[in-house]
């Protein structure tokens, strides 16, 4: 297939014992959002066609990008895209088989938003998966994939840095991470969450919990994943003695307990954060540094010892 898939909307997951990729292309006047299950072995599983449109007029296509692909259990992954409708635009969520075949029907969110969703965070909660968005620029919205049950994550975001919180599952939970800045005088820039579940929705009060205040500044959003048996949630902010950026994690029991936010690394670029673990008590945090007039990736393994 030969088709314009605009460089960064594809999404690749593994669960565990092979591979699924989706993503979004476009022919100039019809776009498109595919997936392709891929084995363990390397061998190219079934091809999947999510969702197609046409582009029209001013506003995005009828379905567009971001695509994300999260896995849920062996073979089987949740992937979510959008769809337009004129200006306005909603997610779209889909539960397949990469070995086999699609397992439910596409499903819309049953809101529509104007301006549309730039991005999600998105991730798979046992069988089901969870997606939170900004929209207004001063909330977030929440949806589990299977059945549509809408959540509002917060309504009292003053104002949302980045273009979509962070969500991390755990055992049929999730937490949403997001960071935002005030327009009240004296009143620091923070980083919030909110645990989620299924059957209790949100835990927290509206506008969650209070994760960190940043007086000097946060310089990108925050990403967050589970190790086990806690979430962990990373970001950038500006170290105002030396104008140059810090990233600090901080731990979030599944209780809500807070840990105290702790530098694990100095002069990093912006925004450069990655976060992952294999649920064993330790996460690999990966981000970049500028040497010279290069910039190199590195990464650090972080568990109770460095992060309490």
């Amino acid at each position: 297939m030969s088709c314009d898939t605009y460089g960064y909307y594809f999404s690749l997951a593994s669960a565990g014992t092979d591979f699924y990729m989706a993503w979004y292309a476009t022919t100039g006047w019809e776009s498109f959002i595919y997936g392709h299950g891929i084995a363990g072995t390397g061998g190219l599983g079934p091809f999947f066609t999510h969702a197609t449109g046409q582009d029209y007029g001013q506003c995005r296509s009828t379905v567009y990008g971001p695509v994300r692909a999260v896995p849920v259990r062996q073979s089987v992954y949740h992937v979510q895209w959008y769809a337009g409708d004129g200006c306005w635009g909603t997610p779209w969520f889909e539960r397949i088989d990469s070995a086999a075949a699609w397992l439910d029907g596409a499903e819309q969110d049953s809101r529509t938003w104007y301006p549309p969703p730039l991005d999600s965070g998105f991730d798979g909660a046992d069988e089901d998966a969870f997606a939170a968005w900004f929209y207004s620029q001063t909330s977030i919205a929440g949806r589990w994939a299977i059945g549509g049950q809408n959540v509002a994550v917060s309504t009292r975001t003053p104002s949302s840095v980045g273009s979509a919180p962070s969500v991390a599952a755990a055992n049929g939970s999730v937490v949403v991470v997001w960071s935002q800045e005030h327009t009240v005088a004296g009143v620091d820039t923070q980083i919030r969450a909110t645990r989620v579940t299924r059957d209790l929705g949100r835990l927290e009060p509206d506008g969650g919990m209070l994760v960190a205040n940043v007086p000097s500044g946060i310089t990108s959003s925050p990403v967050a994943t589970f190790d086990g048996s806690r979430w962990l949630a990373a970001w950038t902010e500006l170290a105002a003695a030396t104008q140059t950026n810090d990233l600090r994690v901080v731990s979030i029991g599944t209780d809500g307990t807070l840990g105290s936010p702790v530098v694990i690394a100095e002069d990093v670029a912006a925004g450069s954060m990655r976060i992952a673990s294999t649920r064993d008590g330790r996460a690999l945090v990966a981000f970049a540094r500028r040497h010279d007039d290069l910039y190199g990736i590195r990464s650090m393994l972080v568990d109770p010892s460095i992060v309490p």
